[in-house]
């Protein structure tokens, strides 16, 4: 899963733009990012399934944005299956937006399997919702 901010400006608690699930099969979905931080316990992170003191990487639920999308949309669930690392941050991207996708190529990708910075992927969406919308990315 990606997420692409609202701004760069940092970390922000309200909430980003969009979260990107994409799976090994070439499934993809577009969900809107509306998970707003109350709190600095990460054990009110989780928004599904909570694990009080387990950090995504040994409950196998992810939280914050990422666990929201995750918990909202059973068929990103299924096909994502359990988290098996803390989400990483800091991530350098360059992107451009399309009517019905996004494009993007990683600058950072600190050894996460299956990506590699001298790709660039692209994400086709079948609809133009803003809150929910599945595609393919290549």
């Amino acid at each position: 899963m990606l997420v692409f901010a609202k701004s760069d400006k940092g970390f922000d608690n309200s909430g980003g733009e969009f979260i990107f699930a994409l799976t090994k099969d070439g499934r993809a979905w577009r969900i809107a990012d509306t998970f707003v931080e109350t709190s600095k316990n990460p054990d009110s992170w989780y928004t599904c399934d909570r694990k009080p003191g387990l950090r995504p990487e040994r409950s196998g639920v992810p939280w914050r944005g990422f666990g929201k999308a995750w918990c909202d949309h059973p068929e990103v669930r299924a096909a994502l299956g359990s988290a098996r690392s803390y989400e990483e941050s800091d991530i350098d991207a360059s992107f451009q937006a399309y009517e019905r996708g996004r494009a993007f190529q990683l600058s950072d990708w600190r050894g996460i399997p299956g990506w590699n910075s001298a790709k660039v992927y692209v994400v086709l969406l079948d609809s133009s919702d803003p809150n929910f919308a599945p595609g393919r990315w290549e």
